[in-house]
């Protein structure tokens, strides 16, 4: 079976600065505070924010959900020297409340700001003659109950061959993100259903050759369609969606075949 999956890394960055220079050694005073973040994370996941800054700082968090509801986090987070700057390491555990939460979201937006005071070398107190800093970032987090894989028997045909596919779903017996025994109850009530909202087969144009919708994930597993005999050579998709959740794979219709390496283990 070949199988193609991609991931990508999304961080988001915030510049404070009054006068930015990427070298160290040009900092201004006060110099920068750059906080990097994710941009999408995981329902009950822990992500870590990195805020960098020319001199220590101390940084406290303040959550800010979709209904407005504000979640003060009091802990304070202090910069450790991390070469020639100040960094400051701070794990953020996304709000598990539940209630506010409908069964059938599977995103949603959270706002974090982000507070940082300069600190006294000497004294190790806030500078109260410096404003403090405001970040803020912008979380999507996702709530997932199956990861869903497709495969196809080779990764290229020509025309007049048939195509089979296969959807295969995995749903953990346990997720480690979720932490609380509860929320594990909550979540396995709320179990979606077994069955795949539609599998499409779609051309390089985006033309539907073949759509199968509302059938069961053991249906899924054996299915194929025949390229027909003038079938537009390029890359056709497989796009799969079921309770919110999109997975795409392509497969390579050509008159030359090309030549793939492959490993054999012995």
């Amino acid at each position: 079976m070949q199988t193609i999956s991609v991931a990508f890394l999304l961080i988001s960055v915030v510049f404070t600065v009054n006068a930015w220079d990427p070298y160290p050694d040009s900092f201004p005073t006060l110099g920068p505070v750059v906080s990097i973040a994710p941009v999408h994370l995981e329902f009950g996941q822990t992500a870590q924010i990195h805020a960098f800054s020319a001199r220590p700082v101390v940084i406290r968090l303040k959550t800010l959900s979709g209904r407005q509801n504000q979640f003060d986090f009091n802990e304070q987070y202090f910069s450790r020297p991390f070469n020639n700057f100040h960094r400051t390491v701070i794990d953020y555990d996304c709000p598990l409340d539940m209630e506010d939460l409908e069964e059938d979201m599977t995103k949603w937006p959270v706002r974090v700001q982000l507070t940082a005071n300069f600190l006294d070398q000497k004294s190790d107190q806030t500078e109260e003659e410096n404003e403090p800093i405001v970040m803020k970032h912008r979380f999507t987090v996702h709530r997932r109950y199956k990861i869903l894989f497709i495969e196809t028997d080779k990764p290229q045909y020509r025309q007049n061959e048939t195509v089979h596919l296969s959807v295969l779903v995995i749903r953990p017996a346990s997720w480690t993100l979720y932490k609380t025994a509860n929320l594990s109850e909550r979540i396995t009530a709320i179990v979606d259903s077994d069955r795949i909202d539609s599998l499409v087969v779609r051309t390089p144009t985006g033309v539907t050759v073949e759509q199968w919708t509302n059938i069961t994930e053991d249906q899924a597993q054996v299915l194929s369609v025949s390229l027909p005999a003038d079938a537009m050579p390029g890359n056709w998709s497989i796009v799969c969606s079921t309770d919110g959740l999109e997975v795409r794979t392509d497969f390579l219709v050509s008159d030359v075949m090309r030549a793939l390496p492959t490993v054999h283990f012995g």
